[in-house]
């Protein structure tokens, strides 16, 4: 006889959802409203729109890039929640975490590491914070690969979103796999000031 998933009914998939996001705290209510489009941040904002009013498609390979504190993580976790609260199974992760994860699985287990890797490859939302902050080690750049190509490659069924504090046109050349997927996306720049000052002034 059949029985309903216990975890796509009612509460217990919303539970769900924000136990698998990644966030928690005050970062589960960063809302999209939120990031105000100061100069500079305008086009980074009405992309991330156009990226929620998508919803329920999720799909695509999209990088925002910028300099520190201009809103680059904000943004994120603001799309990570917002394809939450839409039923999406949506993962914020940096990248130094994610390997750090998989490493420390690989020590206990090699296959571990894949079951690790495969639950951040096949996940429909993926938000990926500080993606060159590294340290590059050939595994760490194998493995970074590996998950970056595979979702590249399922760009039209997965939504991958990416920040970096550089211009992935720059990337050095370890990296190079990652800047020529990357400049194959999406590209948006998120300039203007820090937004935590300017947040600031504006409540004044």
């Amino acid at each position: 006889r059949w029985q309903p998933c216990p975890v796509c009914q009612g509460n217990a998939k919303v539970a769900w959802l924000e136990r698998e996001s990644g966030l928690a705290g005050d970062d589960l209510n960063v809302r999209l409203a939120d990031f105000r489009p100061f100069p500079g941040k305008e086009v980074a904002r009405e992309s991330a729109g156009n990226l929620l009013a998508a919803v329920p498609k999720a799909a695509g390979f999209v990088t925002f890039w910028g300099g520190y504190g201009v809103g680059k993580s904000m943004l994120l976790k603001a799309l990570a929640n917002g394809y939450r609260l839409a039923g999406i199974l949506a993962v914020y992760v940096r990248m130094s975490d994610l390997l750090a994860e998989a490493r420390s699985g690989f020590a206990d287990d090699a296959s571990a590491t894949e079951t690790i890797i495969n639950r951040f490859r096949y996940v429909r939302v993926l938000a990926l914070d500080e993606i060159e902050r590294i340290n590059p080690t050939p595994w760490a750049i194998e493995t970074m690969f590996r998950l970056i190509d595979a979702r590249y490659n399922d760009r039209g069924s997965r939504l991958t979103l990416i920040a970096t504090n550089a211009d992935p046109e720059k990337f050095p050349p370890a990296l190079g796999y990652l800047s020529s997927r990357m400049t194959g996306g999406q590209v948006i720049q998120v300039g203007g000031q820090d937004v935590r000052p300017a947040m600031a002034k504006a409540e004044i």
